[in-house]
């Protein structure tokens, strides 16, 4: 839900023209917040579950969760093809001029590389997290940490690059594409 109010409050930006820092932070700080009270709740079901399982089971949700590990190993490589992908997406049909689209690969797409160490300390954080689930889960003593569940520490970072792609693509786009966007991203979020 709070999601779905910061990614409202960024396309009521982008249709616009000016983001609403104050309101776009108040929202961020809620997410984060609301993520974190969330976390001990997390850790508590973990450890029912565990409990509740057999040897065998708990094998398979080890093995389960380090496919998961495996599977994010790759996403990080990935990144600025979703990238692409997502940039592509919400202006194929905004009726981009040549120079737009210029500005949009540059602006946006090559701007991604400042993302880059972030978004391969997320990655880092993500496997080292998941690892240690794993190997938790598999074993008959299990005592999960918020640490290793937390749902808090990757909201921010991406919240902001999201923040950051929409307001370089709405200093690029015109009124008439600036709703057009808004209204795909409000979309997004509705049926996505």
């Amino acid at each position: 839900m709070l999601r779905g109010k910061l990614v409202g409050l960024v396309a009521d930006g982008v249709a616009s023209g000016t983001l609403d820092d104050k309101a776009i932070d108040a929202t961020l700080q809620e997410m984060t917040a609301a993520a974190e009270a969330r976390d001990p709740a997390v850790v508590d079901g973990l450890t029912r579950l565990h409990a509740g399982l057999s040897p065998d089971q708990r094998k398979s949700m080890a093995q389960t969760i380090a496919q998961g590990i495996s599977s994010l190993a790759g996403q990080s490589k990935t990144e600025r093809e979703q990238l692409q992908r997502r940039v592509d997406s919400l202006t194929a049909n905004v009726g981009l001029t040549p120079e737009q689209t210029a500005r949009v690969k540059s602006d946006i797409l090559d701007g991604y590389k400042q993302f880059a160490p972030e978004l391969n300390d997320e990655a880092a954080t993500r496997q080292k997290q998941l690892g240690g689930l794993s190997q938790g889960f598999a074993g008959f003593y299990f005592q999960p940490t918020v640490a290793n569940v937390t749902a808090a520490w990757d909201l921010l970072p991406k919240s902001k690059r999201l923040i950051a792609f929409a307001r370089t693509l709405t200093g690029i786009l015109n009124p008439s594409q600036r709703a057009q966007v808004a209204a795909l991203i409000r979309e997004r979020v509705n049926f996505g």
